[in-house]
């Protein structure tokens, strides 16, 4: 059998040729061009035994006028063999289209084994001229490109247990980190390192160059001074430096409404 697994159908052509035909000896037609491709010469022997076992089974009465009418009228009996014209113009463009892409296609691997054998002689190099070119590559070679802060941009997972073994506020580095990027316009090329970072240096240093303390922040209780300066403004009134005016209201209305600290007459 031929390799080639695709038929042409110019379906213009075919229609204005065929359209006095049945649909049995379109179907017969058809089959019959399809068992002419796939042979490597493109033809059908004269023999009805052969034909007969490549077509689905049908009467003799139906052989002998569907299959020899069609055979007779558009296939070409030569040297024991029918042939169609434009089928056998069809199969030479075929052969011909593959052999151009099989020649590019060897050509396409014998330069990429070429060029692989250059890449293998050239990756030698002495040791000296090997590592001024490691050097080289390296000054070439770009870094990531920096881009303004993701919107939405949160600190990652793993943040969250560095800056606990650290012992550093999350939160307060988190604000500390938006407020360096807003007051510098620093950017990263990933937020999430730059963060983590930030959180190592925290111990030491808050971004902006001054020391914070590794501990939790103390919230300031002021109970007992303003307990103290209570005590000293009652006592102050015992001595009568000064009094006390009307409690105010909820509404100003007028000045009985106001507290007014009153001097010792």
């Amino acid at each position: 059998m031929s390799t080639r697994p695709w038929m042409p159908l110019y379906v213009g052509d075919y229609v204005l040729s065929t359209r006095d035909l049945t649909l049995e000896q379109h179907g017969i037609f058809l089959l019959l061009l399809m068992l002419a491709w796939r042979r490597p010469d493109g033809k059908i022997p004269n023999d009805e035994q052969w034909i007969r076992a490549n077509l689905p089974p049908m009467h003799g009465h139906t052989f002998n006028s569907v299959v020899r009418g069609i055979l007779d009228r558009f296939f070409t009996l030569a040297d024991g063999q029918y042939s169609n014209k434009r089928l056998s113009n069809e199969i030479q463009n075929a052969v011909k289209l593959s052999s151009n892409q099989s020649q590019k296609a060897n050509k396409r691997w014998s330069d990429y084994r070429k060029n692989k054998d250059l890449a293998n002689a050239g990756a030698m190099p002495s040791h000296s001229h090997s590592h001024s070119q490691k050097k080289d590559i390296s000054k070439r070679q770009p870094g990531k490109k920096t881009i303004p802060m993701p919107e939405g941009w949160c600190p990652p997972s793993r943040a969250m247990p560095l800056a606990n073994s650290l012992k550093v506020d999350i939160q307060e580095t988190e604000a500390r980190f938006r407020d360096y990027l807003a007051s510098t316009g620093k950017q990263y090329a990933d937020y999430d390192a730059a963060f983590c970072n930030f959180i190592r240096n925290a111990p030491k240093f808050n971004g902006l160059g001054k020391h914070v303390s590794t501990g939790p922040r103390q919230l300031q209780d002021d109970s007992r001074s303003a307990s103290r300066a209570a005590a000293e403004l009652a006592e102050k009134a015992k001595r009568g430096e000064f009094s006390f005016g009307p409690r105010p209201g909820l509404s100003v209305e007028s000045s009985a409404t106001t507290v007014r600290l009153l001097p010792k007459r």
